[in-house]
């Protein structure tokens, strides 16, 4: 049989091994990710910052050299061997321009190529004039005696001096992602006046050119202007190349990671599936259900103590299932031992009140006729001991009565003969059978002998009985001059309700559910009111045999109502 745990625990077994293995997967691969992306783009960036750094080095040590090896041709006015001087440095692949000038602003040369050719076409008129707004731009940033970076950026085609000569962040991005930013660099080298002790060792100029740093306006005289112009695009195109192949780097990172997380998630989920398995085929009951470790580490502990587990509780069930068979049997036979005795009891029950019944009819007719004076005259004094005596024979007549009544239920044997019947006839009858006995103790008894009631199916003899052992029972139990109260309702279709009100002390409400039992009195009951304890229990079983209910509650201001509730048979009603 499935329980609502088992399904639960199927559930959570089809679902949570699942999301621990994906949690396990995922957390690894986000962490990867991450690090991995961190590494990679940080890589990147260094890589582009260092490859401009680098670049710009070589284009200033290209600018120093070209000053050296220019200067003399710019102190003669030498401008073809100037033309070749630039020709010679525009075959470097970064170089995208170079513009040769004296210290007054005459251009003497200017070379460039791709989008630069025009430099090299300008007329004579035009050398007085910077060779295009970039290089204008650059000479803002120009210092006479020192050497000069100006990075220049085109935005909208016009071109924008930007005071930080490295990349931006925003420009990596642009170049990381595959577009090419139109970034160039303008280094200015100026054209020195060579000192008498570069004259005298031309190596040592060299050095002394070089350093940069330790010359001052005073130190040389500028004679020109040494501007080379490079071009990032060359550049970009190998970091983008670089940046590519890093990426498919990454990303074949990223999925031997995944495959690695995915084969540690599972092999870490797997012996936890095997014990949730394990634990729901010992829930439905197998605890012979055992699991191979895996490993000595955390997980495999676990399986050794779910093993030891299973096998202690496989032990303690096999040993309870032993008892419970043991104590099953003997409380078997104790219970064939307790109906075999309650059979003889009710046999016996049965028995004696029947041989009772016999000569008590006998003795009470003798009794009749004694007071009747069919023996003679009788004095005051025999009659009443003689009235007294037929009154104790008729409370043992009716104790017979009822434990032949009993004895009929108990083995089966009060089966019912119905027909439709009118209720409030046969209360009415109980009620004048009962006449008597509250006329005696001058109680009356409310009873609506023309209440229009819906019919039941039944058998009149055994209901007259029922309503007999309640009316006496209130009557019993009401005070001297008090009121018994018989009311019927109609609380649903096919259901009719009697109800049977007293006005006594009421039942103690711990004893409630016991005033059903046999030979069961109530302790609040007064030791005067005789009764064999059998009625309400008849009555009960006499009710249920009806398909009814019948039940009991206290009345607040004082007595107890007992309630009959029988199956009616239709909504047509009869009246009384």
């Amino acid at each position: 049989m499935t329980t609502p745990l088992l399904l639960s625990m199927k559930k959570w077994r089809a679902s949570a091994a699942a999301s621990l293995q994906t949690k396990l997967i995922v957390c690894t691969l986000l962490t990867l990710l991450v690090a991995i992306g961190l590494l990679s783009t940080a890589f990147m960036m260094q890589l582009c910052r260092s490859s401009i750094q680098s670049l710009l080095q070589s284009g200033a040590v290209l600018g120093q050299h070209l000053a050296i090896e220019s200067r003399y041709s710019v102190l003669a006015g030498d401008a073809p061997a100037l033309q070749r001087l630039s020709e010679t440095a525009l075959a470097v692949d970064h170089v995208a321009y170079l513009v040769i000038g004296t210290e007054q602003g005459l251009t003497l040369s200017a070379k460039g190529k791709g989008s630069w050719l025009p430099l090299s076409e300008r007329e004579e008129a035009a050398l007085t004039l910077p060779p295009s707004p970039m290089v204008a731009l650059a000479s803002k940033n120009h210092r006479p005696t020192l050497q000069s970076i100006a990075k220049i950026r085109f935005d909208d085609d016009r071109p924008q001096l930007d005071t930080d000569n490295l990349l931006s962040l925003m420009e990596l991005l642009y170049i990381i992602v595959g577009r090419t930013v139109p970034v160039f660099y303008d280094i200015a080298v100026p054209i020195r006046r060579p000192s008498p002790v570069v004259e005298q060792d031309a190596g040592l100029g060299v050095i002394l050119e070089q350093d940069q740093g330790r010359i001052t306006a005073d130190s040389a005289r500028v004679d020109g202007l040494v501007r080379v112009g490079l071009s990032t695009v060359t550049l970009q195109q190998e970091l983008q190349s670089l940046i590519q192949r890093t990426i498919l780097i990454t990303v074949g990172l990223l999925l031997a990671a995944g495959i690695v997380s995915v084969w540690f998630a599972k092999r870490l989920t797997t012996p936890l599936q095997a014990l949730i398995r394990a634990a729901a085929r010992a829930s439905e009951g197998d605890l012979s259900v055992r699991v191979v470790p895996h490993g000595g580490d955390e997980v495999g502990r676990l399986t050794d103590v779910f093993n030891g587990m299973t096998t202690a509780l496989e032990s303690l069930t096999q040993s309870l299932e032993l008892r419970v068979k043991e104590r099953t049997r003997a409380l078997a036979e104790a219970n064939a031992k307790l109906q075999e005795l309650d059979r003889r009891k009710s046999q016996s029950l049965f028995t004696t009140s029947h041989e009772l019944r016999t000569p008590l009819t006998s003795i009470k007719l003798h009794l009749d006729n004694l007071l009747d004076g069919v023996g003679g005259h009788l004095t005051d004094k025999q009659t009443s001991v003689l009235q007294r005596v037929r009154a104790n024979i008729h409370r043992l007549q009716q104790f017979i009565e009822e434990a032949l009544d009993l004895s009929r239920i108990e083995s089966g044997q009060a089966a019912l003969n119905r027909n439709p019947v009118n209720p409030v006839s046969v209360v009415s009858s109980a009620v004048d059978n009962l006449a008597p006995v509250a006329q005696e103790r001058n109680i009356v008894i409310e009873h609506d002998t023309l209440a229009a009631v819906p019919a039941i199916l039944g058998d009149s003899a055994k209901l007259l009985l029922v309503f007999t052992n309640l009316i006496q029972n209130a009557i019993k139990f009401s005070p001297t001059g008090s009121t018994v109260i018989i009311s019927y309702a109609t609380e649903s279709p096919h259901a009719l309700t009697i109800r049977v009100r007293d006005h006594g002390r009421g039942i103690d409400p711990m004893e409630i559910d016991r005033i059903f039992e046999p030979f069961y009195r109530a302790k609040s009951s007064e030791a005067s009111i005789a009764g064999s304890g059998l009625g309400l229990m008849i009555a009960k079983h006499l009710v249920e045999l009806h398909d009814g209910r019948l039940s009991v509650d206290n009345v607040v201001g004082g007595g107890a109502c007992f309630t009959v509730t029988l199956p009616a048979m239709d909504s047509t009603a009869v009246a009384g």
